[in-house]
């Protein structure tokens, strides 16, 4: 998994602000980054098929959860993040920061080096209390059950 091991989370939200701008957005949301995730992350339509979920039918969910055409010029700053992607992010560098504490461990632990990615980021997007984590949610992927299924899929290595 050796895109896991390189995987820079900053890409994906220079994605989910590229969504939120062509949108016209006031600021970059959770749903853009999910968005951002589905589209552009293998690890996490990996991820998402083992629930039976159809990729199609999340992408155009959320499609139209962001529709927001621009009329105008955007003014979205780089820093236009809603509180609850702020969140998600703050959630993301806690575990990034506990994995690089416990790092040793985790090794022991499950035989192998692991780096947090972007399932570790749709996890953070779960464990919110937005539109995003609640599409997720209506389509069968809850906190416990992705916690259980996350725990499979790091031991084998994203698969």
């Amino acid at each position: 998994m050796a895109d896991e091991l390189d995987y820079d989370p900053n890409h994906t939200l220079q994605q989910a602000y590229n969504l939120a701008l062509d949108r016209g957005a006031a600021s970059v949301t959770p749903e853009h980054l999910l968005l951002a995730l589905v589209r552009n992350e293998e690890l996490v339509r990996r991820f998402i098929i083992k629930f039976d979920v159809s990729l199609a039918e999340i992408e155009a969910r959320l499609s139209a959860l962001i529709k927001e055409p621009a009329t105008t010029s955007s003014t979205l700053s780089p820093t236009g993040h809603t509180s609850e992607l702020r969140r998600i992010l703050n959630r993301y560098e806690q575990k990034e920061d506990d994995f690089r504490k416990y790092k040793d461990a985790f090794v022991k632990q499950y035989g192998r080096q692991y780096k947090p990615g972007p399932v570790d980021l749709l996890m953070s997007v779960l464990a919110e209390g937005c539109a995003a984590s609640m599409l997720l949610r209506n389509a069968g992927i809850f906190p416990k059950n992705a916690s259980a299924e996350y725990q499979k899929f790091i031991m084998n290595g994203g698969n």
